[in-house]
C-alpha cells in the first residue's frame, strides 16, 4: 500500500510542476510580465560587472600601468626561486631595477630612458 501511495504522490508532484511550468510559459507570453523579468536579469547583470569591476581595482598595482605590469615579478616568488638556487628563467636574461620607495612616474622613466640609451639599447621597454 505504501508504494501505491508514494506512486500516487510521484504523480500529483509531477502534476503540480506541470502546471507551475504552464504557468510560468503563460506569465512570458505577457509582454508586460516579460519586459519586467528581462529588466532584472538587465539590472542583476550589471550589479555583477560593476562587483567585478570594483574587485579588479581592488587589485591594480600602485605606480604601474597596465603595460608595465606585464613586465613585473611577485618578489616573493623571485625570493623563494633564489633560496632554492633556481637561476632558471626559460634561457632568458634579466635584471630587476627595485626602488625602496616605489617606483616614480618622474625618475622612473628617466632612469630607464638612460639604461636603454648607454647599455640595452633596444632591449628595455619604457612601462610608465
Amino acid at each position: 500500500m505504501k508504494k501505491s501511495l508514494s506512486l500516487k504522490a510521484k504523480r500529483k508532484q509531477q502534476e503540480i510542476k506541470e502546471r507551475d511550468r504552464e504557468r510560468k510559459r503563460k506569465e512570458m507570453l505577457d509582454p508586460e510580465k516579460k519586459a519586467k523579468h528581462y529588466e532584472a536579469i538587465k539590472r542583476y547583470r550589471e550589479k555583477e560587472r560593476k562587483r567585478k569591476e570594483e574587485e579588479e581595482a581592488k587589485k591594480k598595482m600602485v605606480g604601474v600601468t597596465h603595460e608595465g605590469k606585464k613586465y613585473t615579478y611577485d618578489a616573493k616568488k623571485i625570493e623563494e626561486k633564489l633560496a632554492k638556487y633556481d637561476y632558471s628563467n626559460d634561457g632568458k636574461k634579466m635584471v630587476f631595477l627595485t626602488f625602496d620607495d616605489g617606483s616614480s612616474t618622474t625618475v622612473t622613466p628617466e632612469i630607464l630612458k638612460i639604461l636603454k640609451e648607454k647599455f640595452f639599447h633596444q632591449r628595455i621597454k619604457k612601462y610608465l
